[in-house]
């Protein structure tokens, strides 16, 4: 409990000399608050965390076992980090009792093996110490909702308090933000995207670090958020005029306008039905939805 006290302290202390805290014209309790309560509730949710009966439980379990190997042999560990050389007969060797880490074969794109090797670089800084490796990753999510709230800012001229509670508060991104999983991971890539879009730094090295993050966590988001954004990229640079779609100078309010319409309309999607009697009572809701959208 000590060694996380000290960490906490020592990052709450390094976070304020950068300004971590203060965002726009937010009340300077805000970040500390969201900060703290999202610490709490991951520290209850996760009182546990090598509990394998959960994937947070495995994610955590395999990264301490990947960390390890470092003291063992340094080369091994990074061969076996990297994906490079004879991985297959290291990972007998040193990672037999692991389970997702076995399991998946793939490389570098994998985004449950990259989930465990950043855990790893956590755990190794942490001392192996579960909760401040904990601590790690929850520092990791409020970076990335701090960034995705500047970029939905940007767009809302008052009432910026709502918004933010909004982000940081809701029951699901308050639960699921700080699991140990791919959320966190997937909030910084998204976050720094959404922040340089809004800011109209769309072409900033760091937005192909965004996209990058969020291949590495999840391939198929990553996909999508790159056609997205060459899709914003180009209209914005040709600055084209699409009257049938009302695109034009102002393609990003247009876009915003219609995000509710797309929601609604992948959510009456066939592909989203799950059950013919889920079809049978949800989907007449959902066409209401997108006929309210288009009104």
């Amino acid at each position: 409990m000590l060694l996380f006290s000290l960490y906490t302290i020592g990052i709450i202390l390094l976070l304020k000399k950068f300004n971590f805290f203060r965002i726009d014209a937010l009340a300077g309790w805000g970040m500390y608050l969201a900060f703290g309560v999202k610490l709490g509730v991951a520290l209850f949710f996760f009182a546990f965390p090598y509990n394998t009966m959960i994937d947070s439980g495995h994610y955590m379990h395999d990264a301490d076992a990947l960390s390890r190997v470092l003291y063992q042999n340094p080369g091994d560990f990074l061969r076996i980090f990297l994906g490079f050389g004879d991985v297959q007969n290291l990972n007998e060797q040193y990672l037999a009792n692991t389970t997702y880490w076995s399991h998946d074969k793939s490389w570098i794109f994998s985004d449950t093996r990259n989930v465990i090797r950043v855990n790893a670089i956590f755990h190794w800084l942490a001392f192996h110490n579960p909760r401040v490796a904990l601590l790690f990753n929850v520092l990791v999510c409020v970076i990335g909702l701090r960034w995705f709230y500047q970029g939905l800012s940007q767009l809302v001229k008052s009432r910026k308090n709502l918004l933010f509670l909004l982000i940081f508060f809701l029951p699901s991104t308050l639960l699921w933000t700080v699991n140990l999983s791919k959320e966190a991971f997937l909030l910084v890539g998204f976050g720094l995207l959404m922040r340089n879009v809004f800011t109209g730094k769309q072409l900033h090295f760091s937005s192909f670090i965004g996209i990058l993050i969020l291949f590495m966590f999840k391939p198929y988001v990553g996909a999508a958020f790159l056609l997205a954004w060459l899709v914003y990229v180009l209209l914005m640079q040709k600055n084209r005029t699409w009257r049938w779609a009302g695109l034009g100078r102002n393609t990003l309010p247009s876009a915003m306008r219609c995000g509710p319409l797309a929601l609604a309309v992948a959510g009456a999607a066939p592909w989203s039905w799950p059950s013919p009697a889920y079809v049978g009572s949800a989907a007449p809701a959902r066409v209401k939805a997108v006929a309210s959208a288009i009104q």
